[in-house]
């Protein structure tokens, strides 16, 4: 399986293959501060950022914003 940081992303279209749970639980192992979760029985990746104040989050922001 290729690594994650040399692939790009494709739009999720209704009917495309999902990935296996042997292929989530390799493709995870790259990916630790992300977890799998289910929303409306679809898997989703999510990870959580958590911040000291308010400027930290903004600075954040704009970074991805660039």
């Amino acid at each position: 399986m290729k690594m994650l940081n040399t692939q790009t992303c494709t739009v999720c279209q209704a009917g495309a293959p999902q990935l296996t749970t042997e292929q989530i639980t390799n493709l995870s192992k790259q990916i630790p501060d992300w977890k799998v979760i289910e929303i409306d029985d679809e898997k989703r990746l999510r990870r959580m950022f958590r911040f000291d104040d308010f400027a930290q989050p903004v600075a954040f922001i704009d970074c991805i914003a660039d």
